[in-house]
């Protein structure tokens, strides 16, 4: 019995689930968990795409998720929106090939009203006549972004070569013929024959006692009648016994591979080693592919495995991105080390790291009421209880090396596979063929110490995990049109190797010990972040003592990002919303920093030494007296502490000068409108414009402005999407730092409407200028923000995170704890005045991307 195994066979994790059965069939899971005043409901229905029969291809079910939000009877048009916005929670739902999921997640006083909401969309949908047509071309909209994501378009190419027969071969969303073909007589006989009590179930994780859930769903769905019975066939696919491929061409500069071989279905007994496998290969810096492929031998830019195992019929895949001319040498090696694991298996030691890391994740999942939710519904449609999701780690804790040896070679044949590529047009000629509080009022406590560095300690137990976050200066801002892009191949080199271990080494330590590492290079910052067991805290800081102090800035493993970045950015100018965003900040900010995205233009990366990164993150990232460090979770202050001091005195820190920040940006004095040509189906818009900066009190209208404007109940979206069907998303986002930031609407659309969605744009913009938002869109927004601040409380992770960033910009440490009590004092007219100073702006830049 491994140590793993040891450690959770005697421990129920997932805590205790009541759950009760209808005679009828329909059933109820609660899982209560009272650390924070939330809950998440979550209805799901076992119908998807592969239960559409004589409508196969249509996306019916995917059709129909979106036509439920349309109105009840007890909720028409718009009023579940509204009614979600208004309490400020969020709703939404998702499509997969098996199962249909709608969910809520609300502050726990308003449970009732969400459970009320999910429970009258599955049982009273109106299905408006006047909204079918609108949401229609939605779809088809959505469809054919589909087409414009070549990581989409792959997989969808991958399924349609691996399942001749399953109806898991066609797209969840469906083909735009059919689609188009859809009325609303179709839809709704498909509902009638779907949704029913015997495939539905509800499930309710967090603050909510679990009797009374039960019995207000047992009001509402015990005397639903149980239907017709009769299960809609799905063909069993043939073993594949033959090698397929196929070969497509995309308007991308990268060439990108997917390799598939079939998998069981969920409760297959070989699906635990077969993960286990999965995360082997490619899922984890020291992962085969990821080690060999990309970090060595410089074949792959991008490249993960995962083993997809719903409960009809199984997929372990390999995506890869690379340049094309190493498309083919890739393709090989990927096989090639497929063989290597059916002949040589792994070690113990190296399945005791992945159980490990397992087990591990399993505990971070336990931190949110939405992810527990989606983990016991996911165990429900797999395996019909949920205590499986323990059991399954058991099943996983007695997985032997011979076992995986096993697996792998019952099923990675490359004569059983399938291999997808898609090629650069130019280039495919080329190719060969009761509440508790206490989270809440829990508060962080800050020490600086006299070099200037800052320490900030927050004790939470609940689980036992710890976090650690450093955020050092570097970024955008401190770099220029030269360099820019040096930060963040800086975050990359920072763990490509120091003098204690190898890259290879450090990403093995990191794995065998369950360890999360990031490191990150953004706008005003260089963040390094760390998560771990408990009992792990202290090799963490040991980690990352080698890394701040001893990196060694390899110029092979630099060749390599350095390599990696530009193709990314060739690729990124094909993204019209990248591309749109990448312009739109171009014109927007001139010749300051901001104007260039986090990884920088090709030029200036190409232009670059390893010793010009070394000696920017020597000089720029280690100023001790902007240096913050934050540590949380299930650890003992006065030891972390002084394990923190430890580390900071190993720092070689530049204490001659201060990092030089640019001139504050001059913007444009008349709006530009530009359009930038892109070989895709869909147009992207930006229209953006100044804001304020990272330490303007203005910040916290920014924040109620963008949380009135996003969401499916905001005016924007209703005149956009839900009153004229002219785009599949729009919305409002912002980026702010050391010097002012933006905001910016934007809109995906057809290129054929181009031109009446800015005009609505700029009609929103307008309005919101001159009247700003109404008494009703305030107080919603305000209520979104205080969920999403309970949210955050009940993640130690993301308040150390958003303290520390906190503390590193000038606004204090304590701000994740004092965001609440200021947006409650924000009244509606002096935030209408601030509003208006924004919106009434000079320098608007609209952007237009697409063919």
């Amino acid at each position: 019995m491994s140590k793993v195994h040891s450690k959770i066979s005697d421990e129920n994790r997932i805590g205790k689930i009541r759950s009760s059965t209808f005679d009828n069939g329909f059933r109820v899971y609660v899982r209560e968990k009272r650390d924070a005043p939330l809950v998440s409901v979550q209805a799901w229905v076992k119908t998807g795409s592969i239960h559409e029969g004589k409508y196969l291809g249509c996306g019916l079910s995917h059709f129909l998720e979106h036509m439920m939000f349309k109105g009840t009877k007890k909720y028409p048009g718009q009023s579940i929106a509204e009614t979600i916005h208004n309490s400020g929670g969020e709703i939404n739902a998702y499509t997969s090939y098996g199962a249909t999921v709608y969910h809520i997640d609300v502050n726990s006083e308003f449970g009732g009203m969400a459970m009320d909401i999910l429970s009258d969309i599955l049982i009273n949908p109106l299905f408006p006549e006047d909204k079918f047509m609108d949401e229609k071309n939605v779809i088809l909209r959505e469809r054919d972004m589909y087409l414009d994501n070549p990581g989409r378009f792959i997989s969808e190419k991958l399924n349609l070569e691996m399942f001749r027969v399953h109806p898991i071969r066609h797209p969840i969303i469906g083909y735009r013929e059919k689609i188009e073909s859809v009325n609303r007589e179709i839809m709704e006989e498909y509902y009638k024959k779907r949704y029913l009590p015997g495939r539905s179930f509800f499930v309710i994780s967090g603050d909510i006692d679990a009797d009374m859930a039960i019995e207000e769903l047992r009001e509402k769905f015990g005397k639903q009648p149980i239907g017709d019975l009769n299960e809609q066939f799905i063909p069993e696919e043939p073993e594949q016994t033959c090698h397929v491929s196929s070969e497509y061409t995309f308007k991308d500069p990268l060439a990108r591979l997917a390799i598939g071989f079939h998998s069981p279905c969920a409760s297959g007994p070989d699906v635990p080693a077969l993960d286990i496998i999965a995360s082997i290969m490619g899922q984890n810096k020291s992962s085969r592919l990821i080690r060999k492929l990309k970090d060595e031998k410089h074949l792959a830019i991008n490249i993960n495995s995962f083993n997809y195992t719903p409960y009809f019929c199984g997929l372990f895949a390999v995506n890869a991105t690379c340049s094309p001319d190493k498309a083919r040498e890739l393709e090989d090696s990927i096989y090639s080390e497929f063989e290597k694991l059916k002949e040589d298996g792994i070690s113990e030691k190296e399945l005791e790291k992945e159980l490990t890391m397992q087990t591990t994740d399993y505990i971070r999942n336990l931190r949110c009421n939405n992810a527990m939710a989606r983990l016991i519904g996911n165990t429900v449609l797999s395996y019909g209880s949920p205590n499986y999701a323990d059991k399954y780690l058991e099943d996983m804790a007695k997985v032997t090396p011979e076992d995986i040896l096993e697996a792998a070679n019952r099923y990675f044949s490359k004569d059983s596979s399938s291999v997808v590529r898609l090629l650069p047009e130019e280039s495919a000629g080329k190719q060969k063929s009761v509440k508790n509080k206490s989270s809440v009022e829990k508060k962080p406590d800050m020490e600086k110490l006299p070099g200037g560095q800052r320490i900030i300690v927050f004790k939470e137990n609940s689980l036992p995990l710890a976090d650690i976050c450093i955020a050092l200066p570097g970024g955008v801002i401190f770099e220029n049109e030269n360099n820019a892009g040096i930060s963040r191949l800086a975050s990359a080199m920072l763990s490509a190797g120091t003098k204690k271990y190898s890259e290879k080494e450090l990403s093995e330590l990191l794995d065998a010990n369950a360890i999360e590492l990031s490191i990150s290079g953004g706008n005003n910052s260089v963040v390094l972040k760390a998560n771990c067991r408990k009992d792990k805290f202290s090799l963490t800081v040991s980690i990352l003592k080698s890394i701040l102090t001893e990196s060694l800035f390899p110029q092979k493993e630099f060749s390599r990002e350095q390599h990696n970045v530009i193709e990314s950015l060739k690729s990124r100018r094909c993204n019209p919303q990248n591309a749109a965003e990448d312009r739109m900040c171009e014109m927007l900010y001139g010749k300051h920093p901001y104007s260039h995205p986090s990884a920088g233009n090709e030029k200036s990366v190409a232009s670059l030494s390893a010793k010009d990164v070394k000696d920017f993150y020597m000089k720029t990232c280690l100023f001790p007296e902007m240096s913050v460090f934050g540590i949380a979770g299930d650890i003992e202050a006065k030891e972390a502490v002084a394990e923190i001091k430890s580390l900071i005195d190993c720092i070689p820190w530049n204490t001659a000068s201060k990092p030089g920040m640019p001139s504050k940006p001059v913007f444009p004095a008349k709006p530009i409108t530009e359009k930038y040509k892109l070989p895709r189906e869909q147009s992207v818009i930006i229209k953006g414009f100044p804001a304020c900066n990272i330490l303007s009190d203005d910040r916290f209208a920014s924040d109620i402005v963008q949380a009135a404007v996003n969401g499916m109940a905001s005016k924007l979206f209703k005149s956009v999407r839900e009153n004229e069907g002219l785009a599949y998303y729009t919305g409002l986002y912002s980026s702010r730092g050391f010097h002012e930031g933006f905001l910016a609407f934007y809109a995906g659309t057809h290129p054929d409407t181009v031109n009446e969605v800015d005009k609505l744009l700029d009609k929103e913009r307008k309005r919101l200028a001159r009247k700003g938002l109404s008494e009703a869109e305030f107080n919603a927004a305000k209520a979104s923000l205080y969920f999403g601040i309970s949210e955050q409380m009940q993640n130690p992770s993301l308040l150390i995170f958003n303290s520390v960033l906190s503390e590193f910009y000038g606004n204090g440490y304590l701000m994740p704890w004092q965001n609440k009590d200021i947006y409650k004092n924000i009244s509606l007219q002096p935030f209408n005045r601030i509003l208006g100073k924004y919106m009434d702006s000079s320098s608007v830049i609209t952007v237009i991307a697409g063919p």
